[in-house]
């Protein structure tokens, strides 16, 4: 029997002929969940994402865990308002990308200004949801982590020396699936 499932939300990169590339390939086969990996299509920081159809397709598990980078990691975040989420892992996730809250924020300015209907201003917790937060120490990320609040049932990790390709810079040192696995 399966432990549950580990629902993995795209962030806007990879895009090969305009179709976003599933990060984290390898939860495909781990371990004893199954895997559910959701597109953001629109690319809009989950204000057009459909949550009634990826609740119809976990509701039979009993462990939810998300997990995301970057667009996918606000995503996955966010599901957990309106799912009971075990766990969510995110890594560079950011805040907010709506102007009036982080108007400094301008690295993905072209997708920003593609959101006509901001449903979700900035991230939400709840105090049931494990969350772990992955950022490197870019500045931008730092900011936005600075942003999120002190909670018990929130955990940040700043990984000195990496950037926003924090969860690549771990695939490529053999270090991103062992720091899942410690989290699950």
């Amino acid at each position: 029997m399966k432990q549950g499932v580990i629902v993995s939300f795209t962030g806007i990169g990879h895009a090969l002929g305009g179709i976003q590339k599933e990060e984290f390939q390898k939860i495909k086969s781990w371990k004893n969940y199954d895997s559910l990996f959701v597109i953001d299509e629109h690319r809009s920081w989950f204000n057009k994402i459909n949550t009634d159809e990826i609740i119809e397709k976990v509701k039979m598990y009993e462990n939810v865990i998300t997990l995301g980078n970057s667009m996918g990691a606000f995503n996955a975040i966010m599901f957990a308002k309106y799912y009971p989420v075990k766990t969510a892992i995110a890594f560079a996730t950011q805040y907010s990308l709506h102007p009036d809250i982080v108007p400094w924020e301008n690295r993905w300015d072209r997708w920003q200004a593609r959101i006509t209907e901001w449903k979700h201003k900035h991230l939400e917790f709840n105090d049931t949801t494990e969350y772990h937060i992955i950022q490197g120490d870019e500045e931008k990320d730092k900011k936005h982590l600075d942003m999120i609040p002190d909670k018990p049932n929130i955990n940040k990790m700043i990984i000195e020396g990496a950037n926003h390709g924090v969860a690549e810079g771990l695939l490529r040192e053999k270090k991103l699936y062992p720091l899942i696995e410690r989290i699950i």
